[in-house]
């Protein structure tokens, strides 16, 4: 079970799901150029593009959710209320543990 107790983790998982996307993305469009199926200058790159573009728009989703929970301004241009994203986020929620109170005097 996902277990995000700090936005820190939630950020590096959805970046390690991020690279798997991207990774999947490359090895299918790896396999198009290798064995000829497909045109690898036309649909083949431009369905990789879109893999990739749609991999990273699904991260900054992510990350606006985890902003969103953790209460922390982050900058992301996604969708803090895309399904997928607060699927994702919730089923690291019910573990979000407070952060600690700053130190008296600093």
């Amino acid at each position: 079970m996902t277990c995000f107790k700090t936005y820190e983790a939630a950020r590096v998982h959805s970046e390690m799901i991020r690279q798997g996307d991207v990774s999947a993305a490359t090895v299918a469009y790896t396999a198009a150029a290798t064995t000829g199926r497909g045109d690898v200058t036309g649909t083949a790159n431009a369905t990789h593009k879109a893999a990739i573009r749609s991999a990273t728009a699904r991260h900054y989703d992510r990350l606006a959710a985890a902003g969103e929970a953790f209460g922390v301004e982050n900058g992301s241009t996604g969708d803090q209320n895309a399904l997928h994203a607060v699927a994702w986020i919730a089923s690291g929620v019910a573990h979000l543990e407070p952060a600690p109170a700053p130190a008296a005097g600093g």
